[in-house]
This record gives structure tokens, C-alpha cells and sequence, in this order.
């Protein structure tokens, strides 16, 4: 496609309203902006500004119309660094107004929300097999635990108890926690994490057998992934693309199945618009292309200056929500498997107390120092009730009719 046919097909999903701070001591405009609403917050703890400028967009979005719905909902898509919490606690916020705004009309389908995670769509599956379950000789048994957990619970209880991410771990938690006692339905959209059939361990490849890998790479390029002799990594940029594509298709499905209008969907930074520095990384399979050609509004935003991210495509979405300033504290886990594992264990400890901290610096600042308890959501489940509700899922899994591939796509002849 020519540049300038990507430019006008582009005009119909911008944002309409030029943001204003409500308080320009606390957040003002960036001096050499990259969109239109490009801002530098003053505190770079306190998320009651940035939280506000990102609603006042939301609110002028559902304002200039048609209202969301379930079948052409409303995307609001956070690129962060999982690293960071305040970019994952800035969701915390969103999350909070959503749940506060469905509640004003809660019979209102137009106000019904989800929230979709860059997490492995098959969690529950995996914590199946963490605990030692058995599957049975179903090829489909993850399918099947999705269908079955139909809002998202059982997936967010193993990834805040069982398979929390090395990084920005409790800050991590809190969010998925928050999410939940919001009652805000949740979605796991990435690819599958496939396991070696010889040593049972979990690859850092995508499934080629996945339907729905199989499904996004036809859509990509009309081939099936068959064609393709060698593995996959995830972090490749045909990985990239793939998975892109995933999440876009299982956002979308999941939007139908239930009934949500509204999606707030975090992902890492380099999938919103693609990333100059990485190869194949191409901004025309990420996301907000990709659900601008599905016809889908997204409103784009970024937790920090997305230096990866080529001008002429913010030059396409000029209203495109990018916050600067905000606390770039990073926290990542080493891996506890390795040899010195005991000086490794003192280390990742003195790393989840520095985040706890940090967290703590959040909250204090937050709303110029009325505070916000982030740390009330940090407990995980009790392991033998995760166990007791997932050996009755895949109870239930087992006797349900296999489950169609959401988006199912055939190329043309």
C-alpha cells in the first residue's frame, strides 16, 4: 500500500479532541511534541495527572460517537515497559474509571468493559500441568480451559499465584488482583507457550500447530505456517507480526463472547505502532494498524516517549496519548535455577523490597499526597485452592464440544 493511501485510510479512527491539562503546574505540554496530546508530568510519581488526561481522551472519544459495541468496540491500547510500575499502575487507575463508569448505567451495553492482558492465552492449561493434573488425550484441552473460563478469573488467579512475570513482579500482581476485585472481565490474548515433548519443558517459540497461529499467519500472507521449516521465537519480527495478529483476533473474539464494548488491552510498547529498531518489526502488522484495517477504533497510548517509533506513524494517529516523565524504576528477577542460587534468591528479595518501595513512593504521591492503598491487592491465592478450581475446570473442560477457532479465516481462491 502507498504511503499516502495508509495516511487517508487512517483519518476516520483519530481521536477528535485536542487534550488540555486541567492543571498545567501537575502535567503541561511536551515543548516538541510528537502528537498532539504529547505531555511531561511534573511528579514523576504521582499518576492522578497522567490517569486524567488519558480518561478526559477516553471521555471524548465515546462523546463524538457512535457508542462501542460488543462487534466494533472501543480499543484503548497501552504500550508500556512490563518493567516499570508506574505503567502498570497507571492502568490501575483507567481500570478504577471504567468500573466507576459502567456502574453509572450498568445495564448499558455500551459501557460494559474488559480488560485484555499480553499473557499467554493458554495460563490455565500451563497451571494444569504445574500441578500435576491430567490433561487427558485432548489436543485441544487448553481451548477448552479458555471456553470454560469465561471470565478470565482462573487464568488472572495463576498469574498472580503460579506464573508471575520476572519483572515488575508485585506491581504485576496488584494490577491483575485490582482487576478482578473490579469485577472487570479478564482476557489473556498472546500466543501459546507450546512444551517440548521430550523434556516437558515450556519454548520460547510459537506453536505452528495453534489454529490460531495458524489462522494469523494466513491472514498475514495467505501461507500456512507448515510452510515454514524452522522455529519461530517470539521476539523475531515474523513473531512480532503473528502475535500481533493473535491478540488483535482473540481481543476482538473475546469482545463478542462477552459483551464488552470497551477494551482496555496493555502489550509491550514495541507492538502498538512496530519498532524502527528491531528487524521485521514492521508498523504495518502492529496493533493499531491492525485493528484500523478490522475497522476497529483504538486510541493509542504510550507510558513513556516511544523514541522506537517511526514519526510518520504518529504523524497518521496525531492524537495518540504519549506520557513523559513518569518514574522509569525498572525491577527484573534473575532466573533462581542457575548455579549460586542462594546468592540469586538474596538478590531478587532485596529487588521485589526496592519495587515494594517504590510502590510505596506511588501512593504517597498520588493526587498530590491524598495517597492510594496500590498495596491492598498484593496476597495470591492459597495453591490448594487454585489446584481444587482448576481440577474442576478441566472437569468441565473434558465434557464440552470442542471449541471453534475464534476468526477463523479462508484465504480467497
Amino acid at each position: 500500500m502507498a504511503e499516502d493511501d495508509q495516511q487517508s485510510s487512517a483519518q476516520p479512527f483519530r481521536i477528535a479532541a485536542k487534550i488540555k491539562p486541567r492543571d498545567p503546574k501537575a502535567v503541561s505540554q511536551a515543548p516538541n511534541p510528537r502528537s498532539d496530546n504529547h505531555f511531561v508530568v511534573a511528579d514523576p510519581h504521582d499518576l492522578a495527572p497522567a490517569e486524567d488526561i488519558i480518561w478526559r481522551a477516553i471521555e471524548a472519544e465515546l462523546q463524538k460517537g457512535p457508542a462501542p459495541t460488543p462487534e466494533n468496540p472501543l480499543i484503548i491500547l497501552v504500550g508500556e515497559k512490563h518493567t516499570i510500575p508506574s505503567h502498570s499502575l497507571l492502568q490501575l487507575g483507567i481500570l478504577e474509571r471504567m468500573a466507576k463508569y459502567r456502574s453509572e448505567n450498568p445495564d448499558d451495553p455500551a459501557r460494559q468493559v474488559m480488560y485484555a492482558v499480553e499473557h499467554p492465552r493458554n495460563m490455565v492449561e500451563r497451571t494444569a500441568h504445574h500441578f500435576g493434573l491430567r490433561l487427558g488425550n485432548h489436543k485441544d484441552i487448553g481451548e477448552r480451559l479458555e471456553k470454560v473460563d469465561t471470565d478470565g478469573r482462573l487464568a488472572a488467579r495463576s498469574s498472580v499465584s503460579v506464573f508471575l512475570p520476572n519483572f515488575g513482579q508485585i506491581s504485576s500482581r496488584l494490577l491483575m488482583n485490582n482487576a478482578m476485585a473490579l469485577d472487570i472481565p479478564i482476557t489473556f490474548t498472546d500466543a501459546r507457550i507450546p512444551r517440548d515433548a521430550q523434556t516437558e519443558t515450556e519454548m520460547a517459540t510459537l506453536d505452528k500447530s495453534d489454529p490460531a497461529a495458524q489462522n494469523a499467519s494466513l491472514k498475514l500472507s495467505g501461507r500456512s505456517l507448515d510452510s515454514i521449516d524452522v522455529d519461530i521465537d517470539w521476539r523475531s519480527g515474523l513473531g512480532l507480526a503473528l502475535r500481533n495478529r493473535m491478540m488483535v483476533d482473540k481481543t476482538l473474539a473475546d469482545a463478542k463472547e462477552k459483551g464488552a464494548s470497551i477494551i482496555i488491552q496493555h502489550v509491550g510498547d514495541s507492538h502498538v505502532m512496530g519498532n524502527k529498531d528491531e528487524p521485521g518489526a514492521d508498523p504495518l502488522f502492529g496493533m493499531v494498524q491492525t485493528y484500523q484495517d478490522e475497522g476497529v477504533r483504538v486510541l493509542p497510548v504510550f507510558a513513556q516517549t516511544p523514541d522506537h517509533v517511526m514519526q510518520h506513524e504518529l504523524d497518521r494517529n496525531p492524537n495518540t496519548i504519549i506520557l513523559e516523565g513518569l518514574s522509569d524504576a525498572e525491577f527484573e528477577l534473575l532466573d533462581e535455577s542457575g548455579p549460586n542460587s542462594e546468592e540469586i534468591i538474596k538478590h531478587n528479595n532485596s529487588v521485589i523490597a526496592a519495587e515494594v518501595d517504590e510502590i510505596e513512593r506511588l501512593r504517597d504521591a498520588y493526587n498530590g499526597g491524598q495517597g492510594r492503598d496500590f498495596l491492598a491487592g498484593a496476597e495470591t491465592d492459597k495453591k490448594a485452592d487454585l489446584k481444587r478450581d482448576i481440577r474442576g475446570a478441566l472437569r468441565q473442560a473434558k465434557r464440552i464440544d470442542p471449541p471453534a477457532t475464534p476468526g477463523a479465516f479462508t484465504p480467497e481462491a
